[in-house]
């Protein structure tokens, strides 16, 4: 069973900018190397088709990524991402899931995947994350 550590999820809430758009981002699973989170996505962030804009859900897999590399320990920034959309769905709840496959002294690789609460898969994303050093705590 995956839980939800405090601690970490506080931590990574350091990898969320301070934009409307994401006023509703709340974590629910937090362990070393995983996270996911869900939000409502507002109406703002849909292209001219009525659905979710590609750079949106590219941004969620990247803030994703990066709470799963700072739930290592490590500040990071993307180097690398390939994101794979694969249903177009409109405004409304999304959950954002990320695990790391790999944790070295340089890099972090994260898997990320975009779904609706009933779990139908809406983009998929890998990213090659750079660590920058042990994160500090204030």
């Amino acid at each position: 069973m995956v839980r939800c550590d405090a601690a970490i999820a506080d931590a990574m809430m350091v990898n969320v900018t301070a934009q409307k758009e994401l006023e509703s981002l709340e974590i629910f699973e937090a362990e070393r190397g995983r996270v996911a989170f869900r939000l409502d996505v507002p109406q703002e962030v849909l292209n001219y088709h009525g659905t979710i804009h590609g750079g949106f859900l590219a941004t969620l897999c990247e803030i994703a990524a990066g709470m799963a590399a700072y739930s290592c320990g490590v500040s990071n920034v993307a180097l690398t991402s390939a994101v794979n959309f694969v249903k177009a769905v409109g405004a409304g709840p999304l959950v954002v899931r990320a695990n790391t496959s790999h944790e070295g002294r340089s890099t972090v690789i994260a898997h990320c995947r975009a779904e609706t609460p009933e779990g139908r898969l809406v983009c998929e994303a890998t990213f090659t994350l750079f660590v920058l050093g042990p994160l500090e705590r204030a």
